[in-house]
Order: C-alpha cells, then structure tokens, then sequence
C-alpha cells in the first residue's frame, strides 16, 4: 500500500492485518514525517476514537523502515513541512512463522 501525504496534514489510517506491518516513511526534500500505530479495534478506527502511539523511530527527515510485530490493526503517517510517502506491507503469521506480503 502506498499513500501520499500531504504537508502538514495526517493521512487516513491504513488497515493492516494483525500480525503487525512493515512501515516505511519517505518524507519529501526538506520534510520530515511521522507515523502512528493503532491496536485498538478497527470499529473504533472507522468512529476516530481509535488511541494512536508513535512509533519508534520518532520523526524522521530520510527514508526509514519499521517492522511492527505486535497485535496492529492500523497505521497512519503525519507529513510535516514537505509531502512525503507512507508505504506499509502486511504480514501474516502461517504455521508458526511470520511472512510479508
């Protein structure tokens, strides 16, 4: 999945599968950009009262990878003073091992 996002704004959350996500945050020249986890439920994503956590590599100015492993159910991108791109790559567990698609 890849989303543009706009300076100065927050992109839609994109649903990912449970089993966590690989997150990639590519801010324009001279940007910065941010992103968000969910665990809450997708209804409460859908309502806008999901609780969303940064992740862990804060606010980044050069393209930055993340994989989140844990129980996610969406995530989300902030672009700061440059558009930037926010890509995310499902995961799935089968048969005890972990696989991105």
């Amino acid at each position: 999945m890849k989303q543009t996002i706009t300076a100065g704004t927050t992109g839609a959350a994109v649903q990912v599968n449970e089993a966590g996500a690989t997150v990639t945050c590519i801010p324009g020249v001279g940007g910065t950009m941010t992103a968000q986890f969910t665990t809450s439920p997708l209804a409460d994503v859908r309502d806008g009262t999901a609780t969303w956590q940064d992740w862990p590599s804060g606010s980044v100015a050069a393209t930055t990878s993340d994989v989140l492993l844990g129980r996610v159910s969406a995530v989300r991108a902030s672009a700061v003073t440059a558009d930037g791109v926010l890509e995310t790559m499902a995961a799935r567990v089968l048969k005890g091992y972990l696989f991105l698609r």
